[in-house]
């Protein structure tokens, strides 16, 4: 049981943490590369504990894959209540961010809640040499890249099209819908709807989330 307490107060303390920061409290950890790592984190896996705390499938695979619909469902709920009530995209996607981040720690704390006290151990044991591995390759990765640098132009065109969105109040089927850099209209407004949770809705610093996507993608 000791385990489960550990990890519960864990939890709960970025439950805490997301609160205080969506209050406008603790603003430095905006810029923190640890929070926003955890906030990419969450992102991209969100949908995985959907399909595995929720439906009771596998963390990989078809349903966790179709989970990740909860983003451009997210997305277009901002967009109706924006153009119901009036009220900001950017303040309703920082709601719906804060409801999404108590979401995944509460199907973490479920997940713990509910899984043997032998195999949850295990579990811990793989995230601390995890953590140790990913430790090693961020200070392998920062020699290679410079702090914040981004190398991939198509993510500042991606969120080139999200600014826009917001600022005009437009979902924007299409990017050229919103910017004038896409020549071609085969992407869709999906991928800019998990992006915008990353960068624009979380509130996180834009280049060092961008920085940070790029460490969570090889780790994952």
């Amino acid at each position: 049981m000791k385990i489960k307490a550990l990890l519960l107060f864990i939890q709960f303390s970025v439950i805490i943490v997301s609160l205080l920061i969506s209050l406008g409290g603790t603003a430095a950890l905006l810029e923190n590369y640890l929070w926003i790592g955890l906030c990419v984190f969450m992102v991209l896996t969100l949908p995985s504990f959907i399909s595995t705390v929720l439906l009771q499938k596998r963390y990989f695979g078809f349903t966790a894959a179709l989970s990740f619909l909860i983003y451009p469902a997210s997305y277009l709920v901002i967009f109706l209540i924006n153009k119901i009530t009036g009220i900001e995209i950017t303040t309703l996607g920082n709601a719906v961010w804060l409801l999404m981040v108590i979401f995944w720690n509460l199907l973490l704390v479920i997940k713990i809640v509910y899984s043997d006290e032998h195999p949850l151990i295990q579990t811990s044991n793989n995230i601390i040499n995890l953590i140790v591995a990913v430790v090693a390759f961020g200070i392998s990765f920062s020699t290679i890249r410079q702090e914040g640098s981004v190398v991939a132009l198509d993510y500042m065109q991606h969120q080139a099209v999200i600014n826009q969105s917001v600022s005009l109040g437009n979902i924007c089927l299409t990017p050229s819908a919103c910017s004038n850099i896409f020549l071609q209209n085969g992407y869709t407004t999906f991928y800019h709807s998990v992006l915008s949770f990353i960068t624009t809705f979380s509130g996180n610093n834009l280049e060092k989330s961008i920085y940070t996507i790029d460490i969570v993608w090889a780790i994952l």
